[in-house]
């Protein structure tokens, strides 16, 4: 699951947002894959994508996805992205940070001809025993 916080950047956007997201992932071939679904609470739209990722080497991966989002009695809005991820381990309590950039590039008339991305994923561990705790 993914929550994300939607700053009003794009044309016709007011205020602030929120968007839901379920994320199936997977591996093949040697690369990760993301289908993603679920909803925005601004303008009651519904977004999807598909991403691979794939590693360059080390902490850094390539990225490559195509986003759809619609709204209801308007124009999809269809794009995509070819990026970059730079993962690290965090203090604790997060178990790892990651920083992304990316270019955009509108697929559909709804969407921005080009657009660029950045962002910053703090990931929590999900089994809170400790290695001693996991030996006993």
């Amino acid at each position: 699951m993914e929550l994300a916080a939607i700053l009003p950047t794009l044309r016709g956007e007011e205020r602030p947002g929120g968007e839901l997201v379920g994320i199936l992932s997977g591996r093949a071939l040697g690369a990760t894959y993301h289908l993603n679904a679920g909803a925005r609470e601004r303008a009651g739209s519904h977004v999807g994508c598909h991403r691979v990722e794939h590693a360059i080497g080390g902490p850094l991966r390539a990225v490559a996805e195509v986003n759809g989002k619609s709204v209801r009695s308007s124009r999809p809005d269809n794009s995509a992205l070819i990026g970059a991820v730079w993962s690290v381990q965090a203090p604790s309590p997060l178990h790892e940070l990651s920083f992304d950039v990316g270019v955009r590039r509108g697929l559909s008339s709804a969407a921005d001809d080009w657009g660029g991305t950045a962002g910053v994923t703090f990931a929590f561990p999900w089994d809170h025993t400790t290695t001693e705790e996991t030996t006993r």
